[in-house]
């Protein structure tokens, strides 16, 4: 039997083209194979157990390297596709049960002008840690003592990404900690073929909360959306989000009609 051989072997340079890139920015990725094999299709919504996910399937890589285009060995098969970034997807339901809808500007020029109604963003190489601080006594004297302590599991590392990228973005405080359970998976562009999504409703308080004194939670008055980020904002019950994909023909993107879609 004749020994198998690799034709034309690529190497991808983990160096950034730009100079200016000497500390590249680290994003969470996880090997689509891994997800296939727990289920996770091409078109759709899937459920996922993110403790079966194997703990050598997902990683940060360079942003440069998990945006990369640049086909291998075939034209269907690319590192974004088979290392797609792992994204938080937020729906941001107010107390009469309608959803935040904007318009896509920002970096991804794939998505410009269509109707989202997802907050998230990306996972970064720190949200894998946390920082330890604490006292212990010996005879008397306290010692403080802080430590780097890194986070393995993949439910751990995306629900503190999540908890930072609400903050970040709209000023969401989360109090306890998110359990994602589902993922979202399509092929629709270039833009989510190279992601995966983690959707999950957050149901805003009353903005006075009924009990004197008690912390009300995120009220819509408390949230911030920069214009520059989130232009043209609506709120739109399931029925009027369905109306404006089937009977207006709006363009949502992806992963936003496809939870429509599901309503």
């Amino acid at each position: 039997m004749s020994k198998a051989t690799l034709v034309n072997p690529q190497t991808i340079s983990m160096v950034p083209s730009d100079s200016d890139s000497a500390n590249p920015e680290l994003v969470l990725a996880v090997q689509r194979l891994a997800l296939t094999k727990l289920g996770v299709g091409t078109e759709g919504i899937y459920p996922l157990d993110f403790d079966a996910v194997d703990p050598t399937a997902y990683a940060f890589l360079p942003r440069h390297i998990a945006d990369n285009k640049k086909d291998l060995l075939a034209d269907s098969l690319t590192l974004g596709k088979m290392f797609p970034q792992v994204l938080p997807y937020f729906q941001i339901v107010d107390t009469e049960g309608r959803y935040l809808v904007y318009r896509r500007i920002g970096k991804e020029s794939g998505l410009h002008e269509k109707y989202s109604i997802g907050v998230g963003g990306h996972i970064d190489t720190w949200d894998s840690f946390w920082l330890y601080a604490g006292q212990h006594y010996q005879a008397k004297i306290a010692t403080t003592s802080v430590g780097l302590h890194r986070r393995t599991h993949l439910q751990d590392i995306t629900a503190t990404g999540a908890e930072r990228e609400l903050k970040e973005e709209i000023n969401y405080i989360h109090h306890g900690q998110f359990e994602f359970d589902r993922v979202i998976s399509t092929y629709e562009d270039d833009t989510s073929v190279m992601h995966i999504g983690l959707p999950l409703e957050l149901h805003l308080s009353p903005e006075q909360s009924p009990i004197s004194g008690l912390d009300a939670g995120n009220t819509l008055s408390n949230l911030k959306f920069e214009e520059a980020e989130f232009p043209g904002i609506e709120w739109m019950t399931k029925e009027e989000l369905k109306a404006k994909i089937q009977e207006e023909g709006v363009v949502f993107e992806a992963w936003s009609r496809l939870l429509v879609e599901a309503m």
